[in-house]
């Protein structure tokens, strides 16, 4: 399913509201309150769950357009080096200077033992826990992708596809998932349900628009928040496939233009850099909050200050080391693709 510029500008706008989610969710946890009276803390969880989806929702999508032909294993390396280069510059930036600057680095503390096993995506600490889980994910979308579009009957590739996230639900239950594991097993119930929406959505029509669909964002957003239902930060951040679920619909039917309103506002274009932006606001937000908490200003005041500064850190980091690392690659596989169709 090829999306049309407007329906990609609002996923990208998708994903800068998953950035400010964890960006405002870290600030209320200390004492920064972007909304005052309203505390967000424990959103950052979800907003993560939506990066997931997003990610593996995009990255199936393009897997099943493939062509089945010696063209696959182009395209295959095709895939790994965007992956790399989309991740790999930044990341490694930030946990060098982390480790260069010691203490708490920027904002995780990362000795060398720590510098290496981040490397290697053997551990993530603190807000580093997602980069293994989603960068793992990356190396099973194309068998999934290629099982999908297999030449078999669509019933008995359903099957396959149920039963393998049955099989993930009841072997890594998620009553026992630690907190922030950077463990993939917990979270691929999330990750399916992206893949799983990615193959799903074609058949979803786009003439059934439903105006009372439109709150269903906002409701979702609402149900992210604990501090509205009187429970704890973290009470349903192990419900993963329920998070699955719920933002999976959500993408289906913001890719699909059934909430038109929805996507309007989701491709304003400051929503739009802000997900261009997002990695770069993910892991730089917090060394920006932890200099606008020394600010002598009211707490609702830092917080926007730190979010302002997040936001320029994020631009200066998509501009100087994400875009040219993109480029780079995207020109390196422009080169090799004729040598590949000869």
């Amino acid at each position: 399913m090829a999306l049309v510029r407007d329906h990609a500008d609002a996923l990208d706008g998708l994903r800068g509201l998953a950035a400010l989610m964890v960006v405002a969710s870290h600030g209320a946890a200390a004492g920064m309150h972007l909304i005052p009276g309203l505390d967000l803390e424990g959103i950052g969880k979800h907003g993560v769950f939506l990066f997931f989806v997003l990610s593996a929702f995009l990255l199936t999508q393009q897997a099943l357009a493939w062509p089945r032909s010696n063209a696959w294993l182009f395209e295959l390396a095709t895939y790994g080096s965007r992956r790399v280069a989309r991740i790999a510059p930044l990341y490694v930036c930030v946990l060098v200077a982390a480790w260069l600057l010691g203490g708490p680095g920027l904002g995780v503390p990362i000795d060398t033992s720590a510098l290496w096993a981040h490397l290697t995506l053997s551990e993530g600490r603190g807000i580093y826990w997602s980069i293994p889980v989603e960068f793992l994910y990356y190396l099973w979308i194309p068998p999934l992708a290629f099982w999908m579009g297999v030449s078999l009957p669509g019933w008995l590739r359903a099957v396959g596809v149920l039963v393998l996230l049955a099989c993930c639900v009841w072997t890594f239950p998620s009553g026992s998932a630690p907190s922030n594991s950077d463990q993939l097993r917990w979270y691929l119930p999330v990750l399916l349900s992206g893949s799983i929406a990615a193959w799903l959505a074609p058949l979803c029509p786009r003439e059934a628009k439903v105006r009372l669909a439109e709150l269903l964002l906002p409701g979702v957003l609402l149900l992210t928040v604990p501090a509205l239902w009187s429970v704890s930060a973290d009470h349903w951040h192990r419900s993963f496939l329920l998070w699955g679920l719920c933002w999976g619909v959500v993408v289906v039917l913001v890719a699909r233009d059934l909430l038109p309103w929805t996507a309007a506002l989701l491709a304003r274009p400051w929503m739009v850099c802000l997900g261009r932006w997002c990695f770069g606001l993910y892991l730089l937000h917090l060394p920006a909050q932890a200099l606008a908490r020394r600010l002598p200003v009211a707490g609702e005041i830092q917080a926007w200050v730190g979010l302002l500064l997040a936001i320029a850190l994020a631009a200066l980091a998509y501009r100087f080391v994400e875009r040219p690392a993109m480029a780079c690659v995207g020109a390196l596989m422009a080169r090799g693709m004729p040598r590949q169709s000869a």
